[in-house]
């Protein structure tokens, strides 16, 4: 109907109406009362108090004219609550007595008194109305499911759409061996020639929403996916922009990544990537940011799909530009979520669109953002190399700590945000750590090996933050999901290991079952590799992994009641019908990799120290003849460490002292002119310390060094005292 003729029309029924309504308390049939109720349902018209009129009626005596009704007289009544809008269905008065006779009345009826329309109808209608009686729905679904392959294929579709948002909004599951046959008649109808997308069959918008439905569902059987994927990539030129974004997402959260999937996503990908160069502004924002998100959890990595990836970056870019706003928290959520996944092929060229992502969840505090919004959206900021705003941060922080928020997290984003606020060096306040101690139970019991991993690489990374409790139920959790092969790869056992080093030698002292545990685990699975292959990828003993074990290697030989422990590590041997050596040797030439790395470079912040260092030793033979220093060596390899010492200072007695130039990220960076340094700093000192002597082992925090200025003197004087050689008078 044309715009333009819906008043006509709306004068036509108000006449209609007034002459009906006199009658309706004398109606005798249910057809009398569900068809006009129809009518006026269909043109929008609610007014002259025909509809709730013919609802008092239907409901009269208990609804005995409703038993009389027929499938699709049914289907008309529910269909008609469902399209009223709120303001008129509240002023209709109590509906819910009308549905449970109208429910009572379909649960009579036997499979062959139901149609496959009626049947879909009124599940949609369900759906609209949130109705959730499980008994009407599971009857529904199993009637729906019983037609022949015959069946009007828009019921089908309509009938597996209203499944998933039920699912969605209401937790009704439907039971298997219904969804089982209703999914096989789908598929039937899709193969069936008169009913392919292509000969006039399945709209473009049914095969979308069969596909949102599926996803909703969580249904993910390949038998349908397949087929009903194929369709979607064969009508996207005739979808209309949110049913393109629609199937994209399901396909996404079905995590359909087989290559049998490839071919409908590109097309589907290319159809977007063509309307957003002929006209931008077709697609919403919610649109947007669901086709990214999909993208990235397709892993659409590679150069096939880069334009398409660029264009909706760029049009995401200029929509935050035009319009700040547009985009709601879950939108903004899942495209920082998306860019992040998308790297890093294109992750330079997103600097821009970042920023903006960034201000915008900063300016509204992460309001409205839901427990996992902001834990993917901290993890996201981080990894595209977002760092520098602390504040950021800091408002995700105060938002997830919230109470009702941290009730809503899942164990895996607690994870997460620890893992984005330990490499944003940003120490929490303590709200977030009392909340995650109270979700230990969660944690326990749902927490994967990889997010408890991380969690305590996390913990220990933020230096002070882990709390003995917390560790406790990590490391339980661990313990239990240790024996099932495929919870821990190796990086995620190194972490945790260098985590309970980090922590200190009582850490490892408390924990040494687990520990040993852990490393006989190590053991176990150098064993059965090829170490030849050691670093490659699918190889879980990375060379970041064993420069973790090394470190560990190193503590456990001086914490006390665990020196036995180290002998496990040491006593690995390579894996069999190898020439590859041990495993600690292995641990030991990684590390000596990571010391030539560095290839002798120095920062100007160290260069300045060392030549504060050298003048000072100068100085003091021309005033003196003779100097306190004998000499200073800059980026000293020294046994035993990873990594070079920044500075060795040999004194004139011969005493040696190592000296860190410590700059902004050995600190928490939401802390940075305090002396806490991030947990790797603390093993690094710790480690010097034992190699070098209590008291040889001093740093040069960058703030402090800053202070001096250029004042030479002054730096001379603050290197003396750091050395010991002269009264620190500050």
């Amino acid at each position: 109907m044309a715009p333009g003729q819906r008043p006509l029309l709306h004068r036509i029924l108000a006449t209609l109406v007034a002459a009906y309504l006199p009658l309706v308390p004398q109606l005798a049939t249910a057809k009398s009362c569900t068809m006009p109720l129809w009518a006026c349902a269909k043109a929008g018209y609610w007014g002259g108090g025909l509809a709730a009129a013919l609802l008092q009626r239907l409901g009269r005596d208990s609804g005995a004219l409703l038993q009389e009704a027929t499938d699709q007289g049914h289907a008309n009544v529910w269909l008609s609550l469902s399209a009223a809008p709120a303001e008129v269905y509240e002023a209709l008065g109590p509906t819910d007595e009308l549905l449970g006779f109208s429910a009572d009345s379909l649960l009579r009826m036997r499979v062959e008194d139901m149609g496959p329309q009626a049947c879909s109808n009124v599940l949609l209608a369900c759906s609209r109305l949130r109705y959730s009686r499980g008994d009407l729905l599971h009857h529904l679904t199993a009637c729906l499911a019983a037609q022949p392959p015959a069946a009007n294929h828009q019921a089908f579709a309509n009938g597996l759409y209203a499944l998933g948002e039920l699912c969605e909004d209401c937790g009704h599951t439907p039971q298997p061996q219904d969804l089982r046959r209703l999914a096989a008649g789908v598929v039937g109808l899709l193969q069936a020639p008169q009913c392919s997308v292509s000969r006039g069959g399945y709209t473009a918008q049914a095969v979308s929403n069969m596909l949102l439905g599926c996803s909703k569902l969580g249904y993910s059987d390949p038998a349908l996916l397949h087929p009903l994927a194929a369709a979607a990539g064969q009508a996207a030129g005739r979808m209309n922009e949110q049913a393109l974004a629609n199937s994209l997402y399901a396909l996404g959260v079905l995590g359909c990544k087989d290559p049998a999937y490839a071919p409908a996503v590109q097309c589907l990908a290319a159809e977007v990537q063509q309307r957003l160069q002929q006209q931008p502004d077709v697609f919403i924002p919610q649109a947007l940011s669901n086709i990214l998100y999909a993208l990235a959890l397709l892993g659409c990595k590679d150069s096939a799909y880069a334009p398409a990836v660029q264009c909706l970056a760029a049009e995401v870019q200029k929509r935050l530009q035009r319009q700040p706003g547009a985009f709601k928290p879950q939108g903004l959520s899942n495209v920082l979520y998306a860019l992040a996944l998308l790297q890093p092929e294109c992750g330079r060229q997103w600097s821009a669109v970042v920023e903006l992502l960034a201000v915008e969840c900063k300016q509204h505090s992460f309001a409205g953002f839901s427990a996992q919004g902001v834990s993917n959206s901290a993890w996201a900021l981080e990894k595209l190399g977002y760092r520098s705003d602390q504040g950021l941060f800091a408002a995700a922080v105060v938002a997830a700590a919230r109470p009702d928020m941290m009730r809503a997290f899942t164990a895996q984003g607690l994870s997460n945000l620890w893992l984005a606020l330990a490499r944003a060096r940003h120490r929490p306040v303590a709200a977030l750590l009392e909340g995650t101690i109270e979700a230990s139970e969660l944690l326990r019991t749902q927490a994967t090996g990889q997010g408890c991993a991380n969690m305590l690489w996390s913990l220990a990374t933020l230096g002070a933050m882990y709390n003995r409790r917390l560790v406790d139920v990590l490391v339980k959790r661990l313990w239990e999901l240790l024996p099932k092969r495929g919870e821990l790869n190796g990086q995620d056992m190194a972490n945790s290991l260098w985590a309970l080093a980090a922590m200190g030698p009582d850490a490892l002292f408390r924990y040494r079952r687990f520990v040993e545990q852990l490393l006989r685990e190590v053991v176990g699975r150098w064993n059965e590799l090829d170490p030849t292959a050691v670093g490659d990828g699918g190889v879980p003993f990375a060379p970041a992994a064993l420069v973790q074990l090394w470190q560990v290697q190193e503590e456990l030989a001086h914490a006390d009641g665990c020196g036995e422990l180290a002998g496990i590590l040491a006593a690995a041997g390579g894996a069999a019908g190898s020439q590859q050596g041990s495993l600690l040797s292995a641990m030991q030439q990684v590390a000596i990799e990571d010391r030539g790395m560095v290839d002798g470079a120095m920062s100007d912040f160290q260069r300045q120290v060392v030549t504060g260092l050298g003048r000072l030793q100068r100085r003091q033979h021309l005033s003196e003849g003779v100097s306190s220093i004998a000499s200073v060596s800059g980026e000293q390899v020294v046994e035993g460490m990873v990594g070079r010492v920044d500075v060795v200072v040999e004194l004139a007695g011969g005493r040696r002292v190592a000296l860190e130039v410590d700059g902004p990220w050995h600190f928490l960076a939401n802390e940075l002119h305090t002396r806490d340094r991030d947990g790797s700093t603390q093993l690094r000192d710790r480690q010097l310390e034992r190699l070098f002597g209590v008291g040889n082992m001093v740093s040069v925090p960058y703030w402090e060094w800053g202070q001096l200025g250029r004042d030479e003197g002054a730096q001379e004087g603050y290197l003396l005292r750091l050395l010991g050689l002269a009264e620190d008078k500050r």
